[in-house]
């Protein structure tokens, strides 16, 4: 096959790949028990949100390196990483404000 078939196909995986993991991502915030405050158990669970984020990074600029389709591979980390910092972001606020109930008013 020529090279602009195989990249139209590795573009419509990449961006499969993408939306499939944004929309796991978006999922699972919306399904996990968020309804306690601030405690151990939250912290923990954000500290190891914030590890994997490293470990994405670190994972996705390798793989960008190595690629023969560098920005395809760029493109599909930047889909993945900012809808985790999001999440990550707005898991932790809202278990600020569970915890301290009028500190966003």
């Amino acid at each position: 096959m020529n090279r602009t078939g195989s990249g139209r196909r590795q573009a419509l995986f990449a961006s499969l790949r993408a939306l499939v993991t944004a929309g796991a991502l978006v999922a699972g915030y919306y399904l996990l028990p968020l309804g306690s405050a601030f405690t151990a158990g939250p912290v923990l669970a954000l500290v190891g949100g914030i590890a994997v984020l490293a470990l994405l990074l670190a994972w996705q600029i390798r793989r960008i390196t190595l690629s023969p389709w560098p920005g395809l591979r760029a493109m599909e980390a930047l889909a993945v990483t900012v809808p985790l910092v999001v999440l990550l972001f707005a898991t932790t606020y809202w278990l600020m404000e569970r915890s301290v109930s009028g500190s966003f008013s």
